[in-house]
């Protein structure tokens, strides 16, 4: 038998890798009563992102960016559904700006808009997310890293200018992450693990959904992986696993709690400027019903999209 080769197994992994290794985990129990921040049954899933995945094509994810030194502006416009037929539908719109002082240092600001389709009479039409504030420093090239991996670091902070911020006082979420890039032929591979800690006022949710706990850091990794396929299309493939912990309540603890997501895409770049995507899109909590369970294509909470980029 010929041995596989390491692209194969990059995209092995990515596909299969955290759905194998939990199947085998023993079942564990947790609060039914304690609810999620980011998890889709929860109080706030309509108002916080649950991947942690960055939304800028020359971000830590997609390796070394080999833009020239100045401003840059890229927007980027993504419509899901769910698989589901009664899934509410969703419009997503990004707004980067850029600057890169040199090959080593840059900043950027993401602003994302979302576009609901279905209104409950206390949510707006159009919803603003946190301003995402990053900044990117190049440790060492893909040429002068350990086995030609290039690492770089990211710092970043939120400004709370959406609803849910403003009304429950988090003042904001900074964080880092460490990202590892390496090239494989045509195969572009980037691990990167990261932390997110919370700056809340209170320990928390007010209003109706008083007694919800907030969450207090986060900790995740990424694996991300491209692949360039002729007539300039790319299979793009991201694996991500965030483990949350929440602010103590007034009464006992909240064990922390854990989510998954599977995205997988096919690119087609129009021009160095401009591209289009479509794929799938499966993310949830990981703790259903007292057990682990990961789950590639869920019917609850798979969605497909259609997105299109284009820089300036």
């Amino acid at each position: 038998m010929r041995p596989m080769k390491a692209y194969l197994w990059i995209l092995a992994c990515l596909l299969m890798g955290q759905h194998s290794a939990l199947q085998g985990q023993t079942e564990t129990t947790k609060d039914t009563s304690s609810a999620s921040q980011e998890a889709a049954p929860e109080p706030q899933a309509s108002k916080e992102k649950l991947s942690d995945v960055v939304t800028d094509d020359t971000a830590l994810s997609q390796g070394e960016d080999q833009s020239k030194p100045g401003f840059a502006y890229q927007v980027k416009l993504a419509h899901s559904v769910g698989a589901k037929t009664d899934t509410d539908p969703l419009t997503t719109l990004d707004a980067i700006v850029r600057y890169k002082f040199n090959d080593v240092l840059s900043w950027r600001v993401v602003q994302r808009f979302s576009k609901l389709y279905r209104v409950d009479p206390e949510e707006d039409e159009i919803q603003l997310a946190d301003t995402s504030v990053y900044v990117t420093r190049s440790v060492v090239s893909k040429e002068e890293g350990p086995a030609q991996t290039g690492i770089s670091v990211s710092a970043e902070a939120t400004l709370p200018v959406s609803k849910f911020s403003r009304e429950q006082k988090v003042t904001t979420v900074a964080g880092a992450t460490v990202s590892a890039t390496r090239e494989f032929g045509l195969v572009s591979a980037t691990l990167a693990p990261f932390f997110r800690y919370h700056v809340n006022q209170y320990k928390t949710l007010d209003k109706d959904d008083a007694g919800v706990s907030l969450v207090r850091y986060r900790v995740g990794v990424t694996l991300s992986a491209s692949v360039k396929l002729p007539y300039d299309l790319s299979l793009d493939g991201t694996n991500q696993w965030v483990e949350r912990h929440y602010e103590d309540p007034p009464y006992g603890s909240h064990p922390p709690e854990h989510d998954y997501l599977f995205d997988i895409g096919l690119g087609y770049a129009m021009d160095p400027q401009t591209s289009f995507g479509i794929g799938y899109s499966q993310g949830d909590r990981a703790e259903q019903l007292g057990v682990v369970n990961v789950n590639l294509y869920d019917v609850e909470t798979t969605s497909y999209y259609i997105s299109a980029s284009r820089k300036f």
